[in-house]
């Protein structure tokens, strides 16, 4: 495609950073499947440039999409950020600016403001209950064009919550590129400590609050105790990590929860397993709860922002009121002691999203926002 024409559709993607997780995966995938249909996508994180977790970084040099970093971590950095992003904008002149999270979204729709750019997109991934945080948003809405909401929850959310235009709301979920997925292998978890003809327990987070690994941790020795053939692996990083190092060795199941930080191994970890669970306290739409689905996972999750969407038919046998012990531990044991009802959950997952998560659907949602390219051109 000529870049210099009309019609090549030149696209901003504005992100916090470009460390692996979930509306970062988003964004490099929507980058890459936009590139291929003929869009002329750049992507700008305020952050630098990671110097490990760097994998999406490498796809979007593979698929030579430019991406440009600010280098901007602390707050006092805010004016230097829009200033900076502004002036990259003006030398891109896109269309349309996609951002995501909340940083993002605040600093590119001030950047686009300033740069004059027609049209705005900001990304909503989660129910935060941060109400300062819906305030500011409020205030940028007479600019944006469309709040791109993860989930029907998050929508509802930004709607009666966030006090967010419902006519400014639409709703795209996160897709799954089953390609890749089936294309890993189960890993050896003998490789990682794990005994051999071990049952496996698996969660994927980052380790915060939010996510409620302190609330699984605090729970995992009931849990451990009654199915004394399994291991729990918690795999993530975050502000929790040190605190959940130290719960885990004071829990007496030291032997049998590994936590094991940060990988790049996740779907062949997660292939490995018999059990995902979810213990968030709120979400938007959980990409590692999509990943284990299509790996054929039956799952446990709180019933929290966007679950019920994707967990879909399964829900009554995979979905537990939120906070609650009783009901949560109930569903993992019996679907652990029950390996025929856990295989077919599993395989009804992997079902499931691969008929309403494709990548496919969702890169055509997120052009349809933007306009089609002349593939001519």
């Amino acid at each position: 495609m000529n870049v210099n024409s009309p019609q090549a559709i030149r696209l901003a993607l504005v992100i916090t950073d470009l460390r692996m997780g979930g509306a970062e995966k988003t964004l490099t995938q929507l980058a890459v499947r936009l590139a291929e249909r003929g869009f002329l996508p750049e992507v700008y994180s305020l952050g630098p440039k990671p110097d490990r977790r760097d994998a999406l970084v490498k796809v979007l040099s593979e698929s030579r999409i430019p991406v440009h970093y600010l280098g901007c971590t602390r707050w006092w950095q805010f004016c230097s950020a829009v200033n900076r992003l502004a002036r990259l904008f003006r030398e891109q002149r896109p269309q349309s600016v996609q951002a995501f999270l909340f940083h993002a979204n605040v600093v590119g729709a001030l950047a686009a403001r300033r740069a004059k750019i027609p049209a705005v997109f900001l990304g909503l991934r989660v129910a935060e209950p941060v109400a300062w945080r819906w305030y500011v948003q409020r205030w940028l809405a007479s600019q944006v064009q469309q709040f791109v909401c993860v989930s029907e929850a998050v929508a509802s959310y930004a709607r009666s919550v966030g006090g967010l235009p419902a006519h400014k709301l639409t709703v795209i979920p996160n897709g799954i590129d089953l390609e890749t997925v089936d294309a890993r292998s189960p890993a050896d978890l003998r490789d990682l400590g794990i005994p051999s003809g071990r049952q496996v327990i698996v969660c994927v987070s980052r380790m915060d609050r939010q996510k409620g690994i302190d609330w699984l941790l605090g729970h995992a020795p009931a849990l451990l105790q009654r199915l004394p053939g399994h291991e729990l692996i918690l795999l993530g990083e975050g502000p929790y990590f040190q605190a959940a190092q130290q719960k885990v060795k004071s829990s007496g199941f030291s032997d049998r929860v590994h936590l094991l930080g940060w990988r790049d191994d996740v779907l062949e970890i997660m292939k490995a397993a018999q059990l995902f669970v979810l213990p968030s306290r709120w979400e938007g739409m959980s990409n590692a709860l999509l990943e284990a689905m299509s790996c054929q996972l039956p799952v446990v999750a709180m019933d929290v922002e966007g679950v019920r969407e994707v967990v879909g038919p399964g829900s009554a046998e995979q979905v537990a009121p939120p906070g609650n012990a009783d009901e949560f531990l109930a569903r993992v044991v019996s679907l652990a002691e029950s390996p025929r009802q856990a295989r077919c959950l599993g395989q009804g997952n992997r079902r499931h999203v691969a008929e309403n998560f494709s990548l496919q659907r969702v890169s055509d949602a997120y052009a349809g926002l933007y306009g089609t390219p002349d593939p001519q051109q």
